[in-house]
C-alpha cells in the first residue's frame, strides 16, 4: 500500500468550525466523485481532538504547532499511482482537488509525504 500523508493546517482566515465542516461535508464528497478516475484504495481524514486535556502530551514534549487534520489517500501498489500522473481523467480529477483544496488549507504550512504501509500491529 503507497499512501500520502497530508498534515493539514487551515487557512487562517476559517474558523476552526468552518474548515471542519468544508473538509468533511463538501471537499470530503468531492473526493469521493473523483476516487475511481484517480484509483484511490482508501482516503480518510482525522482532525485534530479539540478534548480539553489531550493537548498535554504535546506540552510535555515541548512539540510544535499541531495539525488541524491529517489527510491520508492510498493505492494499492505504486503502479497504481504511477498511473494518475498519465491517465487524462485522473489529472483532471487531481486539478480540481488542487482548486478546491486551496479553499481550506494553508498550502504553506501543511506539508506532505509519501509512505509505504509497513503494518506492525493489526488486531
Amino acid at each position: 500500500m503507497i499512501t500520502i500523508v497530508f498534515c493539514v493546517r487551515k487557512r487562517d482566515d476559517m474558523s476552526v468550525e468552518e474548515f471542519r465542516r468544508f473538509w468533511w461535508e463538501e471537499h470530503g464528497p468531492f473526493v469521493k466523485e473523483r476516487a475511481e478516475a484517480l484509483r484511490m484504495k482508501r482516503y480518510v481524514q482525522m482532525p485534530r481532538l479539540l478534548i480539553p486535556g489531550f493537548e498535554s502530551p504535546a506540552t510535555a514534549r515541548g512539540a510544535p504547532e499541531p495539525y488541524d487534520g491529517i489527510a491520508q489517500v492510498s493505492w494499492e501498489t505504486l503502479e497504481d499511482l504511477r498511473a494518475t500522473f498519465t491517465d487524462k481523467a485522473a489529472k483532471r480529477a487531481a486539478r480540481e482537488l488542487l482548486e478546491d483544496e486551496r479553499r481550506f488549507i494553508d498550502f504553506s504550512r501543511s506539508p506532505l509525504f509519501f509512505t509505504e504501509e509497513k503494518v506492525v500491529v493489526s488486531n
